[in-house]
């Protein structure tokens, strides 16, 4: 059975076509721990007196620039899914159907009511996403990012079960560019759990692709098919997107599914698929 290293790559960067192709079974493999170099903040020396129009200045600054460099959410319009409803409102189908209406980058957030995992279960394919949007299911009260180097205590509380979707059905199509997905649990599709097109530099984060809410049982994507977990380039080139991450928290698992984990098949380069566990489970 083959080990699993930090998505099977030294170098993170995949520039041409590839199939990552899941281990028969899950198990469990050791990754090595992923470390970002960075430097920290200097020590200041003395006391020098600021001008006051200088500290506006820098208190201005300071107000647009930090929530960039700290991660604040993506401004545009926020949706808010607060049922588990296949459509209507508060529905993830109508949350998406209101984001493509609108420009910008736009965000859904899920706070739907009761304990333990919330199960999305849609009739029909969801809409394509069509405009940039972030779709974080961490924000579901209860859900938390991973935290450990090796393994993950990540805790996933939105799912999509594609088990009624169709034969002919991904579990979310992007077409658009500079996407945001993390924090989902997407099983049981026809096709891919996430297929991307056209658009580029859109992220896959923290999510279980082809398991269930505890990444510990394979319910696969590409149910009878052979689809991937994720597929990017399969109808149209799609370039510098980003699977997975240096963060802990960025880590997908993506296994189970019946086809491979991970396929490119057309890309003018720059995806990048780092950090993963493919083919194992999340323990």
């Amino acid at each position: 059975m083959l080990a699993l290293e930090d998505s099977c790559m030294p170098c993170e960067t995949l520039q041409n076509s590839v199939s990552l192709r899941n281990v028969s079974g899950l198990r469990w493999t050791r990754s090595r721990q992923l470390r970002r170099h960075g430097q920290g903040w200097p020590n200041d020396a003395g006391t020098e007196r600021v001008p006051r129009r200088r500290l506006a200045l820098l208190r201005t600054l300071a107000s647009v620039t930090l929530p960039l460099l700290f991660g604040a959410r993506a401004t545009g319009t926020e949706f808010t899914v607060t049922n588990t409803s296949d459509s209507g409102a508060g529905s993830l189908r109508q949350a998406i159907t209101d984001a493509n209406a609108l420009t910008g980058t736009n965000s859904i957030v899920f706070h739907i009511p009761g304990s333990g995992a919330q199960t999305i279960s849609p009739t029909s394919a969801l809409p394509t996403i069509a405009s940039p949007v972030s779709i974080d299911g961490y924000t579901q009260p209860g859900a938390s990012a991973n935290t450990l180097a090796v393994g993950t205590n990540a805790t996933l509380l939105i799912v999509l079960n594609g088990l009624s979707a169709g034969s002919t059905t991904h579990g979310l199509h992007i077409t658009a560019g500079s996407c945001t997905v993390r924090g989902l649990v997407i099983n049981n599709y026809s096709y891919a759990g996430i297929k991307i097109d056209s658009g580029n530099g859109s992220t896959l984060a923290g999510n279980y692709i082809g398991t269930n809410a505890t990444g510990t049982t394979a319910v696969p994507n590409g149910r009878g098919t052979q689809w991937d977990g994720v597929t990017i380039g399969e109808t149209s080139t799609s370039a510098n997107n980003v699977i997975g991450g240096a963060s802990p928290a960025d880590r997908n698992v993506i296994s189970g599914n019946n086809g491979g984990a991970i396929r490119i098949t057309s890309s003018a380069g720059g995806n990048t698929i780092r950090g993963n566990y493919l083919g194992v489970n999340a323990a």
